[in-house]
């Protein structure tokens, strides 16, 4: 029997989708946008967590992010794209990024995996998680620091 390209192997011990680099005590359907909405929280003038997409297009099954997800499991691999030519809305808006933004970007993605490792006690990932589900449409998906506070919480409503 042939099999469409499509198919994902179902073999006993392969990883299901999305398994495998999760925070623990994270519901699964919050596992994918927990990292992109704590990086926000990290730099909102320089990632809009409003901008991330989480769906996969029939173009990107190909690619690495999409493979790792699929056929090893893997919940946090992402595509950041970056562009010269700066924001759309923020501080940065109708301004061009120069290298020290982009470091200023590097810097965030570092302090957003402190973050998001951080010891469970110490992590505000329920609270994001809380965040999250009343975010969530229904049916969708599946920290110390800058994280913790509850104005950083706030940063985060006000640029809904």
């Amino acid at each position: 029997q042939q099999l469409s390209r499509d198919s994902t192997p179902q073999l006993p011990g392969w990883p299901v989708p999305g398994s495998i680099g999760g925070l623990p005590g994270v519901p699964v359907r919050h596992q994918e946008r927990m990292f992109p909405l704590m990086l926000h929280i990290n730099a909102p003038d320089l990632f809009s967590y409003k901008s991330c997409n989480f769906k996969v297009q029939k173009s990107k099954a190909g690619t690495g992010r999409v493979v790792g997800f699929r056929e090893l499991g893997l919940v946090n691999a992402f595509t950041m794209e970056a562009s010269f030519c700066g924001a759309n809305t923020g501080k940065f808006a109708k301004l061009h990024f120069n290298t020290g933004h982009l470091e200023d970007m590097g810097a965030a993605l570092v302090r957003t995996l402190l973050d998001y490792w951080a010891p469970q006690d110490t992590s505000s990932a329920a609270e994001l998680s809380a965040h999250l589900d009343a975010q969530l449409l229904p049916g969708e998906g599946a920290a110390a620091g800058g994280v913790a506070t509850p104005s950083a919480l706030s940063l985060l409503l006000e640029a809904y």
